[in-house]
């Protein structure tokens, strides 16, 4: 699925994001961060779902996810002052704000291994972990963009 917002697309069966029509190269927990406040843009993420799911049971400091809140929005053409796309809602959390536009995918099907669209899933399986390893794979191998 191609998820439209602003001038970007967060292609989700690709893993991919794509500003401008050129892709975007992010780490895979920011690809992750962002991903997931996409998918729950109708409410505010807390700092703490936001670590529980990205990150698992690894203790990472809140100043990781910082950084991480940081590289999303400078990959979207955000920032912490502006917050057009990604909103810092003080002593709660975080919610993506832009206005998006959800539309099937023109992705190619991939012949051995896993899609890219694996790694949400094993996000929505709770398994971070196995989502950046995936990405990883993905990311570095002929077929990564």
């Amino acid at each position: 699925m191609a998820i439209r917002f602003l001038d970007c697309v967060l292609d989700t069966d690709r893993f991919e994001l794509r500003k401008g029509g050129d892709p975007v190269p992010i780490e895979p927990q920011v690809y992750a961060v962002l991903a997931y406040l996409v998918e729950h843009r109708e409410r505010v993420v807390s700092k703490e779902e936001l670590l529980d799911n990205v990150w698992g049971d690894r203790f990472v400091s809140e100043s990781a996810l910082t950084s991480r809140i940081s590289s999303a929005r400078s990959a979207v053409g955000d920032d912490g002052r502006t917050q057009r796309v990604i909103k810092t809602v003080h002593g709660r959390g975080f919610r993506f704000v832009a206005e998006v536009e959800d539309s099937e995918s023109d992705s190619p099907t991939y012949e051995g291994g896993a899609e890219p669209g694996a790694q949400i899933e094993a996000l929505a399986a709770g398994d971070p972990q196995a989502a950046a390893e995936l990405a990883y794979d993905h990311l570095n191998s002929d077929d990564g963009r």
